[in-house]
């Protein structure tokens, strides 16, 4: 928690509602024991404030994807020993990879959300907090990470990329059926 005082500043003086926890998915991550302590602290100091907690079940790495069974077990045990609420990105993720292997979910760098899997992300996120549909959400989303090293990082409009509608229905379909 090398983090911790920027973040008790921000929980004490942010008003948020919701903070949702999601750890490293790939190494260097830490490990479960440091994974549950640090969430130990982290959810104390969000409860004490009057913040729910959600966590992330993150995705694996397109190259690595029997990770996903220890992040599974680190976060479900997380979820279960402090009563959290889990946000099931990752299931959407594998399920999309099993089933539409043409979306592709993951950046170039086979790690981090693409657009698509930034869109998955926001969908189940917003699921997970609300439980309000999802059906009629925009077909668009961002690119965090261009590769065109002139986009302004911090221009939303260069930043924004519409979807193919069919792909993201599907992406929809599955966050639905997986967050229920």
């Amino acid at each position: 928690l090398t983090q911790y005082t920027d973040l008790r500043f921000a929980l004490v003086q942010g008003g948020y509602d919701y903070i949702i926890m999601q750890q490293a998915a790939h190494e260097p991550c830490p490990s479960k024991e440091e994974t549950l302590r640090d969430a130990g602290k982290i959810i104390e100091m969000a409860r004490a404030q009057g913040v729910k907690v959600i966590q992330t079940l993150p995705w694996a790495r397109i190259d690595i994807p029997e990770e996903f069974e220890k992040m599974k077990d680190i976060y479900y045990t997380l979820c279960e020993k402090y009563d959290v609420k889990m946000n099931p990105v990752g299931h959407v993720f594998e399920n999309i990879l099993k089933e539409d292997p043409d979306i592709r979910l993951h950046w170039f760098d086979g790690a981090h959300a693409g657009p698509y899997g930034s869109y998955a992300n926001a969908l189940c996120t917003y699921k997970t907090i609300f439980g309000d549909s999802i059906e009629n959400a925009s077909d668009e989303s961002y690119d965090m990470y261009p590769v065109d090293g002139d986009t302004a990082l911090c221009d939303r409009d260069k930043l924004l990329v519409k979807l193919d509608p069919t792909k993201a229905n599907i992406i929809k379909k599955t966050v639905i059926a997986i967050n229920q």
